[in-house]
C-alpha cells in the first residue's frame, strides 16, 4: 500500500510539473503575442513603418490581437489584407485557441494535482516545502529540455520554422507573396526575434526556478 502511495505522489509530482510547464510555455508565447511593447520596438528597429504607405503597422497588429482574442471580430472585407491573407490568420487564430485551451486544461491539471499532493503531505505531517521542491525540480528539468530544443531549432532557424507551418497549417495560404502587407509588416526576421525574446523569458524563468531550488531548504 505504501509503495503504491508512493507511486501516486511520484506521478502527480512529475503531471503537476509536466502541466504546469505547458500551461508556463502557453502563457509566455501568448504574453509576448499580445505584449504592445515588443511589437513597437520590433518594428522601430526593423523600420517597418517606412516600408507601408497605407497603414500604420501598430494598427495592423492591434487589428489582429482583437482578431485573435474575441471570436466576434473578423477580417472579411479588410481593406489591406489579401484573401490569402485572411485565410491564414484564421488557421492562425485557430492556433491560437487551441492554446488557450491547453493553457487552461493544463492549469487545471497543475491546480488539482498539487491540490491532491498538498492534501496528501497534511496527512503525513510532511513539510509543504518539499511537495514545492519537488515540481519545481521536475520543471526545471523540463524547461532545460525545452531550452536544449530551442537550440537545436536555432542552429537551422529557417528550416525549422518551414516545418513548423507545414505541421500546424493546412494548404499553402501562409506562403504569402513577398509584396503583401503580412511579409512586410512581420518579415523573417521578426520571427526570429520573437523566438529569442521567447527564449529569454523561458531562460529567466528556468535561471529563477534553479536559483529557487539552489537556495537552502
Amino acid at each position: 500500500m505504501s509503495s503504491t502511495s508512493a507511486d501516486r505522489r511520484l506521478f502527480s509530482a512529475w503531471l503537476a510539473a509536466s502541466s504546469g510547464t505547458l500551461a508556463l510555455l502557453s502563457g509566455l508565447f501568448s504574453f509576448l503575442v499580445f505584449n504592445d511593447l515588443f511589437h513597437d520596438l520590433e518594428h522601430q528597429r526593423l523600420g517597418t513603418e517606412a516600408r507601408l504607405e497605407l497603414v500604420h503597422p501598430a494598427q495592423l497588429v492591434d487589428e489582429l490581437q482583437a482578431y485573435f482574442a474575441s471570436p466576434e471580430q473578423s477580417l472579411v472585407g479588410h481593406p489591406y489584407l489579401s484573401h490569402q491573407e485572411r485565410l491564414h490568420y484564421l488557421e492562425v487564430k485557430n492556433v491560437m485557441r487551441m492554446m488557450l485551451a491547453g493553457f487552461l486544461g493544463s492549469t487545471v491539471v497543475t491546480v488539482t494535482s498539487l491540490a491532491w499532493m498538498l492534501s496528501s503531505a497534511r496527512r503525513r505531517g510532511k513539510p509543504l516545502r518539499r511537495i514545492a521542491r519537488q515540481v519545481l525540480g521536475n520543471m526545471a528539468w523540463m524547461l532545460l529540455a525545452t531550452i536544449a530544443a530551442g537550440v537545436l531549432l536555432a542552429l537551422n532557424f529557417d528550416r525549422s520554422f518551414l516545418v513548423l507551418h507545414r505541421l500546424l497549417f493546412e494548404g499553402q495560404n501562409w506562403l504569402v507573396p513577398a509584396h503583401s502587407l503580412t511579409a512586410r509588416v512581420f518579415p523573417g526576421q521578426y520571427f526570429f526575434d520573437f523566438f529569442l525574446v521567447y527564449s529569454g523569458l523561458i531562460i529567466a524563468v528556468a535561471v529563477a526556478i534553479l536559483g529557487t531550488l539552489a537556495a537552502p531548504a
